[in-house]
């Protein structure tokens, strides 16, 4: 039997890390467009809060593998900064909508949380298109002679 040979150069997400973001960063998305269309509805707000829990563990158990792993090979250091820096943006934002008491700063932190949270989707598909660009020529072409390996 064939020993399984990982590849040192990369760190892309499992499937189920895939998925798991992909679902809670689209209902966080969702919910928060529908909510804004509609903000007298209780019901999206509940549903962006608990998608919200949702991402911040996908977001968080990426953190020791993915993130770390391409910090240590000196790859997508900018894009990964860029992202994990928008991420902290609508957290830091999120928390201050239900917790800030000055009616000027909620409405402050409510209009970039919107305007940012309506980009996410755009700035989460640059990061996993320059992170797939990003890969080095010889891992391409090894990756095309032994797929998988």
């Amino acid at each position: 039997m064939k020993p399984i040979q990982r590849n040192t150069r990369s760190a892309p997400l499992s499937g189920l890390h895939q998925t798991a973001l992909y679902v809670s960063f689209s209902v966080l998305f969702l919910s928060g467009l529908f909510w804004t269309i509609d903000p007298k509805r209780a019901f999206w707000l509940a549903i962006h809060g608990g998608a919200a829990m949702a991402g911040l563990i996908v977001l968080g158990s990426i953190l020791p593998v993915h993130v770390r792993r391409f910090w240590t090979l000196k790859r997508n250091r900018g894009n990964g900064l860029l992202f994990l820096g928008v991420n902290a943006f609508l957290i830091v934002t999120g928390y201050g909508l239900y917790y800030a008491g000055n009616d000027t700063l909620r409405a402050w932190l409510s209009r970039w949380h919107g305007w940012i949270g309506f980009a996410f989707p755009l700035i989460l598909a640059a990061h996993i298109i320059w992170g797939r660009q990003s890969r080095r020529p010889a891992e391409k072409c090894r990756e095309r002679r032994h797929p998988g390996g």
